[in-house]
């Protein structure tokens, strides 16, 4: 079915390029729940790291970059228990500070 979105799991290459290596990919059903099927993408290829010894124990976690149409908070519960921090990147209309009122000058 042509325009079906896609979930990929990449991992930048080391170094100063700009090349990635895809580690996973799944096509998105029209009934998924997006964060959970990616979330569970996501826990696959990170076990899969570890059982392949590709991030023994002691080590830093795993950083997983989040584009803007995930919700960070909600993957981060989903990963809960995984050696994961997760980052997202915010959508460019999100404000994160507004002008004072006359009401909120009084308050302060």
């Amino acid at each position: 079915m042509p325009g079906r979105p896609y979930s990929f799991v990449a991992a930048p290459e080391a170094g100063r390029t700009s090349w990635c290596q895809v580690l996973d990919a799944v096509r998105l059903g029209p009934a998924d729940d997006v964060a959970e099927v990616t979330a569970e993408q996501v826990r696959r290829v990170v076990q899969d790291l570890i059982d392949m010894g590709r991030w023994p124990a002691g080590y830093r976690d795993i950083l997983v970059v989040f584009d803007a149409g995930y919700d960070a908070l909600r993957m981060a519960y989903l990963l809960a228990g995984l050696p994961v921090e997760v980052l997202g990147r915010m959508r460019t209309g999100r404000v994160m500070r507004r002008r004072m009122t006359s009401a909120d000058r009084m308050a302060a």
